[in-house]
C-alpha cells in the first residue's frame, strides 16, 4: 500500500508503467498509466490528488524518533562469501551450515526486530551504520540521550538497540558503554558481540560485554546481571539500563521498553486487536511550522477513538489527505513520569490514513 510506504519513509512516487509481456494471457494491464487506461482512469485523479498531499507533507522537515538500531553490517561482510561457485561441493555445503550462502547469517535478527518495532510495538527506529555512530553521533551526559549530530536531519536517542551479531566494531562498542554510563537503555537480542573486525581486538569486546550486559558473550549465560522474564538487566547509579534478550520476541521488547521509564514520541495502546491482515504505524516528522505524524491504517479494521499519544504538549489538529479537510482534535491533555504528553482520539477506517499536526494551516 502506497500510506504503508509513506509511513515508512517514503515521501516521492513517480508513477511508471507496468510490465510487459508479449504473451497476452500475461497482460493483466494495459501498461500505460494514464486517464486513457479504463482500468485505472476511474480513481487514477484521487491517488494523484492524495500522494501529492503526502508528498507536500512529508517532504522536508526532519525525522523524529527516539530509537537507534545499530545496523550490523560489519558483521553481514564478515561472514559473506564472494564468488562460492569456485568451491568445492563439501565447501558450499559447509557454507550453506554456516549461512554464508545467504545475504543474512542464520542468526541475523535485524529485519524481525524492524518488523517487531514497526508493526507490533509500533515505535520508529532509525538504523545506524557503524560509520555514523562513530562520526556523528556522540553522547550528551546531562539529557541522557545519544544525539545524531546532522545539520537538519537531527535526532536524539534514548534507546539503542544491538541486534544480533558476532562481530562489532570497538570503536562502536565503546561508545555505546558510553552512552550506558550516562544514564541510557541499551538493548541487545540474540547473539551477543565477541569479535572484533580489527585483529587483537576480540578480547576487549568480549571484556565490554561482560562489563556492558553482566553476561558470557559467547554463550549468553549471566554472570552478575539480574534475572528478569525472558531477559537479564545491569543498571548503573545514573540510570543507565542494560539488556539482554537471547531469544527476544515482541512481549520481551515490550516490557524491557514499558519498564525503562522512558516517555516515547509516540504511544499506542499495547493490545489493538484485528491488526492481524495491514500494519497500523506512523512516522513523525518535524517542520519549521511544526510537528505532524502520519498515520497509516492498511488493517480491514475502522478504529473509533482510538487513543494515540505524543509526548508533548500541543493542541492538534486532524488534517485529511484524501479530501484536504482540517479540523480540532477530541483531546486530552495527561503527563507521565513527569513528562506533559497530549492524547489524540482518532476515528479512522480501514485502510485509511490521515495526520495528525500541531498547525492549522
Amino acid at each position: 500500500y502506497t500510506m504503508d510506504d509513506y509511513a515508512s519513509g517514503v515521501n516521492y512516487i513517480v508513477p511508471h508503467a507496468l510490465w510487459f509481456d508479449n504473451r497476452k494471457e500475461n497482460v493483466f494491464y494495459p501498461t500505460e498509466l494514464s486517464y486513457r487506461n479504463p482500468r485505472l482512469s476511474g480513481g487514477l485523479k484521487d491517488y494523484n490528488t492524495y500522494v501529492s498531499r503526502l508528498n507536500s507533507m512529508l517532504q522536508g522537515g526532519r525525522h523524529v524518533a527516539d530509537i537507534g538500531v545499530l545496523y550490523p553490517i560489519d558483521y553481514l561482510e564478515s561472514v559473506f562469501v564472494m564468488d562460492m561457485q569456485n568451491n568445492s561441493e563439501e565447501q558450499m555445503e559447509q557454507a550453506n551450515r554456516e549461512g554464508r550462502l545467504r545475504c543474512s547469517p542464520a542468526d541475523a535478527d535485524y529485519q524481525d526486530l524492524l518488523g517487531w518495532f514497526s508493526y507490533e510495538l509500533r515505535k520508529d527506529v532509525t538504523f545506524l551504520h557503524p560509520e555514523v555512530l562513530d562520526e556523528r553521533c556522540a553522547v550528551d551526559q546531562k539529557s541522557k540521550v545519544m544525539g545524531l549530530k546532522n545539520k537538519n536531519n537531527y535526532e536524539q536517542y534514548t534507546t539503542l538497540i544491538i541486534p544480533a551479531m558476532k562481530v562489532i566494531r570497538l570503536s562502536n562498542l565503546r561508545k555505546i558503554m558510553e552512552f550506558y554510563k550516562a544514564g541510557g537503555l541499551v538493548v541487545a537480542t540474540g547473539q551477543l558481540p565477541w569479535k572484533g573486525i580489527c585483529q587483537g581486538e576480540d578480547g576487549e569486546v568480549k571484556e565490554l560485554i561482560r562489563e556492558l550486559f553482566g553476561v558470557d558473550p559467547e554463550t549468553g549465560k549471566a554472570l552478575d546481571a539480574e534475572r528478569r522474564q525472558g531477559f537479564t538487566l545491569k543498571k548503573n547509579q545514573l540510570g543507565g539500563r542494560a539488556c539482554y534478550s537471547q531469544i527476544p520476541d515482541v512481549r520481551i521488547l515490550r516490557e524491557i521498553l514499558n519498564q525503562s521509564g522512558l516517555v516515547y514520541d509516540v504511544e499506542f495502546p499495547q493490545d489493538i486487536p484485528g491488526c492481524s491482515k495491514g500494519h497500523l504505524h506512523y512516522i513523525h516528522k518535524k517542520r519549521t511550522e511544526g510537528n505532524l505524524y502520519f498515520i497509516a491504517n492498511t488493517t480491514e479494521r475502522k478504529f473509533e477513538s482510538l487513543p494515540v499519544t505524543v509526548r508533548g504538549s500541543i493542541v492538534p489538529y486532524l488534517w485529511n489527505p484524501y479530501t484536504g479537510y482540517i479540523e480540532k482534535a477530541d483531546y486530552k491533555a495527561g503527563e507521565k513520569n513527569g513528562v506533559k504528553t497530549t492524547t489524540v482520539f482518532l476515528t479512522i477506517g480501514e485502510k485509511k490514513s490521515l495526520f495528525i499536526t500541531d498547525f492549522p494551516s
